[in-house]
Order: C-alpha cells, then structure tokens, then sequence
C-alpha cells in the first residue's frame, strides 16, 4: 500500500480518538439483551444427561447492542434506541455500553417487562441460538422517531468552572451543529411492533437528510415477510448469503433457488450466480446491497450486478456471535467516511473476522487503528 495512503488512514484514524469527534452520530436501532454464550459439549441431549462446559460468559448481545459497541470502538459517536426491562439484566447492559461510549440515553425501560435474554450454543464456526424476546419486541417506531429527534437536535455544551467549591456555569455555552448523520435497523423479525411503523418512519428521515440501513437477521417464522416495501426507503441492506436468498424469494424473484451457499457447500459457481441474481433482485426495489458471505467475503450489488467485491481473511474462530454485526459497524463507518466500495467492504471483513477471535460479539471487535494497521500489513 502507498505510504501516502496509510498516513491518510492514520490522519482518519487520529481524528477519531476524541472524546467528541467530529463524525456525526448514528442512531442504530433494536435489540439488546445479555448474551450467555456457552462453549464446549453443547449439543443438548435430554434423558437429565448432564454436559460438562468449556467455556461460560455473560456478555452484550443482540444484534443493536453489538452494533453499536463495534461502532463506539471504532470512535463513531453512536446513540441506542432499544427496550430494556427495570432490572437486572438491564441495568448491566446499559452499564457496559455506557463504558464502551454508546449513548444510553436513548433506551426505552419497560418496567413491566424482563429484559431479553439470549443463550448461545457456540461451537466456534457455528451455534445455536436461543432467545427470550422479553422487551425486545416492544420497540415502536415511535421510540425510535423520539431518539431521532432528540439526537438532531443541537448540543448545548455549559462551560462549568468551580466557584467557592460549587460548579458554576459562567454563561457562555458552545453548540454543536445537529448531529444525527444516519440510522442503523437491526433484527427486524423480532420486532413486529417496529415493523409495523417502518413505512412511515423510513421516509421521514430520509426527508430530513439522514441515511438508512437495514439488517433484517434472521426471521425465526422463516416468512421473510414485510420487506420488499421498506427497501425503496433505505440506502443499505446488509444480508449474509442466506437472508439474501430468502428476501429475494420473498419478493418474488424468479429463478432464485433454496438456501444454497451454507456450510460445506462454498466456491460452486452456480450458488454464486444464484446470489448475484437475488441481489439484483433487492437492489431493483432502491438499495444497495451488501452481502456478508463468510468463508467467501463480502460483496456490494448494485441493480446491474456486483460492484465490488473483497475475499475473507483466514481466521480460526472461537465463537461466531456477532460478525456480522460488526461488519455493519465497520462498513457503514467507512462508507459515512466516504470511503471506495472496496475499502468498505474490507473494513467489514477485517472486523468480521477480529471479532470471532473471543467469546462474545464485543471482547474482539477492532479499533480504527487496528483496521488501518491490517491494511498496511496487507
């Protein structure tokens, strides 16, 4: 790579390092529950068998709160919009993101219900996923518009000195330009009371000059219903390989076959023209689509087919949970930097695959200098 290239990189990474950076902020937008994620024998077998573990871990979870800790990490200001329960559980996902960065002030607490909770079955390169939605399917969009609004609004920043002991506010106050550059979605599926506003909301911000993106994850009904109409709203659709295959099929494409592209069925050229054709497909009805294809990378479509594309780094995983999250976070903060398509998609990739390194979706997610370190090794 140049040198004149990494010193560039080096200067955006700089000036991500400030407590208030100059970035804009990005609202993300979902679920956040602990993630217990166990690691070992953990193929259930009934009877009262009892398994012996390897590994245990409460750690931050769902697809939103893993998100944006990946974005915090890599120095973008960055506000959830989740729901929460008055408890426990809550208490110490709200604590952690806090530490992380995130801006927590934009969680809803719904006393009357628990927190969600997942438990992860990891046995490195996959897992299984149980999940208790709690409060995590009460998020409205009138939630997520109330957030927004208040993160447009400008910041009043009080200059505070000590006078005689007691703070002091001496008059002069610094604002701070409307900050809410762009709107990450996240587990749509497991969200119906979300959905159900979207349509209306999406349009809204776009009309106010904020950019959109969607991560649907996966839908547990395997309907992959209520899509297609959100797509000419949002600039972003950030699928793996199987959701893509599954919204393209739900939005009638012809021609797309089964979920081809699982595990042990990588590099057949027929699967890879059956994606490029599914997202052709989703690309048609407004976004641009970026697939994360695990052992084969990542690629971005456009309505004329693929637009770049970068390969997978080798990576021996620990535990899966929560690459793709922060691939979003790396991806959409290289492309709010208008980045090139491939560099995006290489920040997405590298993130992706540091973040499989440890238990849980946050122990491993990278700094932007970590990502601008991997490229210049490259």
């Amino acid at each position: 790579m140049p040198e004149d290239g990494v010193r560039a990189d080096r200067a955006d990474a700089d000036r991500a390092r400030p407590r208030r950076a100059r970035s804009r902020r990005v609202l993300v937008v979902g679920d956040l529950n602990p993630d217990l994620v166990l690691g070992g024998d953990v193929v259930p077998r009934f009877g009262q068998a009892e398994q012996l573990l390897d590994t245990a871990a409460l750690v931050v979870g769902g697809s939103a709160g893993i998100t944006a800790h990946g974005f915090a990490r890599l120095g973008r200001p960055v506000a959830l919009v989740a729901a929460i329960g008055a408890d426990s559980l809550g208490a110490t996902m709200t604590s952690a993101l806090a530490a992380a960065g995130v801006d927590t002030s934009t969680l809803v607490v719904r006393p009357d219900q628990p927190t969600g909770l997942t438990v992860v079955l990891s046995t490195g390169a996959d897992r299984a996923i149980l999940t208790l939605t709690g409060t995590i399917s009460t998020l409205t969009a009138a939630d997520v518009r109330a957030a927004a609004e208040r993160l447009k609004r400008p910041e009043q920043v009080e200059q505070v000195e000590q006078v005689d002991g007691r703070e002091q506010v001496d008059g002069r106050e610094q604002t701070e330009p409307a900050g809410l550059r762009h709107v990450h979605i996240c587990s749509l599926f497991l969200q119906s009371a979300l959905a159900a506003g979207l349509a209306e909301l999406l349009p809204e911000l776009r009309a106010a000059g904020v950019t959109t993106s969607l991560d649907t994850n996966d839908d547990p009904a395997r309907a992959w219903a209520g899509v297609e109409p959100l797509l000419a709203h949002v600039d972003l659709l950030l699928p793996n390989r199987r959701e893509a295959l599954a919204l393209a099929r739900a939005a009638g494409a012809a021609g797309v076959t089964g979920e081809a592209g699982e595990a042990g069925e990588a590099g057949e050229a027929g699967d890879d023209l059956d994606l490029i054709a599914a997202c052709r497909v989703l690309a048609s009805r407004g976004p641009l689509v970026v697939v994360k294809d695990g052992e084969r990378g990542a690629r971005a479509v456009g309505e004329d087919g693929e637009l770049a594309s970068v390969p997978a780094v080798p990576t021996v995983p620990v535990d899966a949970t929560g690459a793709g999250d922060s691939f979003n976070a790396a991806f959409l903060d290289a492309w709010l930097r208008s980045l090139p398509l491939p560099e995006c998609l290489r920040r997405g990739v590298v993130a992706g695959s540091r973040s499989v390194r440890a238990v849980g979706g946050t122990a491993a997610q990278p700094t932007l200098d970590l990502l601008v370190d991997d490229r210049r090794a490259s």
